[in-house]
Parts: C-alpha cells; structure tokens; sequence
C-alpha cells in the first residue's frame, strides 16, 4: 500500500514540468486492488491544466456509492469485458 499522500506527492513531482497535458489514473489497481484517491490527483492536475482520464473498469465491483461526476475527471472509462 502506498503512503498517505504519496499518489498525490509524486504526481505534483510530475507536474513541475508543466509539460503533462493529460494525465491516467487507475480508479482501483488491478494487481493490488488499491483504491487511489482521484479526486484529490484530479484537482491537483486540472490546476495545473492537464485533462484527467480515469481507469474504472474495477470501480464498479470496489465502491458501492461511485458517482462519477464528483471525481472530477475529464473522461471515465473501462475496458467492458
């Protein structure tokens, strides 16, 4: 399991560069079902102007309350099989 903040850490690390236009989040990893706090990865990329496209193709088995437009994503999606 990563640290508290440590997602969050390495992706303002990231962004330094202002040279991220978009960024890719696993909603839930799928070798460690590890839930990653999207929310909070996506307000940090859209101020800095990067789109944010999220992987919830485990979400739907992880969360029991998932509402989509409050993570604040530019695009949600999943692999459908």
């Amino acid at each position: 399991p990563l640290e508290d903040g440590a997602a969050e850490a390495a992706v303002r690390e990231a962004l330094e560069s202002n040279r991220v236009k978009v960024a890719v989040f696993d909603h839930v990893t799928s070798n460690t079902a590890l839930r990653l706090n999207v929310r909070s990865l996506a307000a940090l990329c859209r101020d800095r102007g990067a789109a944010v496209v999220v992987d919830g193709a485990h979400s739907l088995g992880a969360f029991d309350d998932l509402d989509v437009p409050a993570l604040g994503a530019d695009y949600f999606c999943g692999n459908l099989h």
